[in-house]
């Protein structure tokens, strides 16, 4: 499965964004949508606890076993930590599952292509528990 993106790629970045500049979440809630999937607000600002933030993902959402990143399928949303210290968590979602590709909103540059990740810098990786019927309800 696929999901076109290639509209958003270039977009601004915009805190709170929902287009069209956007934020991290803000993509992840674009692509959702085209998946006809309608995910729950996620509050954006910079004063947010990013624990909290991951926290969020709980109710309606279904959160990949031990090797995420091996689960993942087009719309699972991928929390990273670049910070390593849970200091600022960052929110990418998956657009294509051969090659992976996910895609996010970065500050300085917009939305963006995300880079490969790894399981190190990754919180958790999390399925809308209504999309999870949709990709045959695969948990791990």
């Amino acid at each position: 499965m696929k999901v076109s993106v290639d509209d958003l790629i270039g977009a601004p970045w915009e805190l709170g964004g929902r287009g069209p500049g956007y934020d991290c979440w803000g993509v992840a809630a674009v692509v959702l949508s085209r998946l006809g999937l309608t995910p729950p607000p996620i509050p954006a600002g910079p004063d947010r606890d990013p624990v909290a933030a991951v926290e969020e993902f709980g109710a309606g959402w279904i959160k990949l076993g031990e090797r995420p990143l091996d689960a993942c399928k087009v719309g699972d949303v991928v929390v990273t930590d670049p910070s390593g210290e849970r200091a600022s968590v960052h929110l990418s979602v998956v657009v294509d599952e051969s090659p992976r590709r996910l895609l996010t909103a970065v500050e300085h540059g917009g939305v963006v292509r995300a880079p490969r990740l790894t399981e190190s810098e990754t919180v958790g990786a999390y399925r809308l528990g209504s999309m999870d019927a949709r990709v045959g309800g695969e948990k791990c």
